[in-house]
């Protein structure tokens, strides 16, 4: 050891400069031996404030980059979520754009039909609903819209009624648009055939609901029942 501390002397440097690295050789010996801070502290070497404030200075550095790593994960974890939920809402928008060309909304509806067999079906189903019960909205888009959420319902190519999207039509019945709630209604008397298929013995539609043509004259009241029948026959 007294020799490695010698070699470590040089004239043509200052004292200064020789002691700084004749400490950083014993810190680095130090740092080698088993339990070393209790050892210089049981030697006296080191006082008992010192020994401790080495070990929470060095817990606070573990501290600190384990919450950096922690929120790094929360960072990155949410800005993924916020990037997929915007990317339904931005493929919506520009479905329901009036001045969309043909070739636009077929992109879209590509893009729609991806999320809407992923992760994000609910998410696509709840924003595809909730612009079927914007105002004025044109009858071409209804209709779009309507087949993109029954081409890539759930229950297709399976055996799984999908409860989730019957559940979203018939709080679409409560749209002010007289074609939406036509349309609404056409689409879960045919999800109701689906269901009933599935079913043994199969299930039948009441006649009043099965013969209610939606119209400008319903009602609030009659709106609301309607919407009630359908809960009770897709048992949703």
């Amino acid at each position: 050891m007294d020799n490695s501390l010698k070699n470590l002397e040089d004239p043509k440097v200052g004292p200064a400069i020789v002691r700084r690295k004749q400490a950083r050789f014993l810190y680095n010996e130090i740092l080698l031996v088993p339990d070393a801070p209790y050892l210089l502290l049981n030697r006296s070497v080191v006082t008992k404030n010192e020994y401790w404030r080495y070990w929470l200075d060095l817990r606070s550095v573990v501290t600190i980059a384990l919450f950096i790593l922690v929120l790094t994960g929360v960072i990155v974890t949410t800005a993924v979520v916020l990037y997929r939920t915007e990317r339904v809402s931005y493929y919506v928008w520009r479905l329901e754009k009036r001045n969309a060309s043909q070739l636009d909304q077929f992109r879209n509806r590509e893009h729609l039909a991806a999320e809407l067999g992923g992760a994000q079906r609910q998410s696509a189903q709840e924003r595809l609903i909730r612009s079927l019960r914007r105002p004025d909205v044109p009858v071409d888009r209804i209709d779009l819209i309507i087949a993109l959420l029954l081409q890539n319902r759930g229950s297709v190519g399976s055996q799984v009624f999908d409860e989730q999207l019957a559940a979203q039509f018939v709080e679409a019945l409560r749209a002010g648009s007289v074609d939406v709630r036509t349309r609404v209604h056409e689409a879960l008397r045919f999800m109701f055939r689906e269901q009933a298929r599935q079913k043994k013995p199969a299930t039948t539609m009441p006649v009043e609901l099965d013969s209610w043509v939606p119209s400008h004259g319903d009602s609030p009241t009659r709106l609301e029942e309607r919407v009630h029948m359908w809960r009770e026959v897709l048992g949703i």
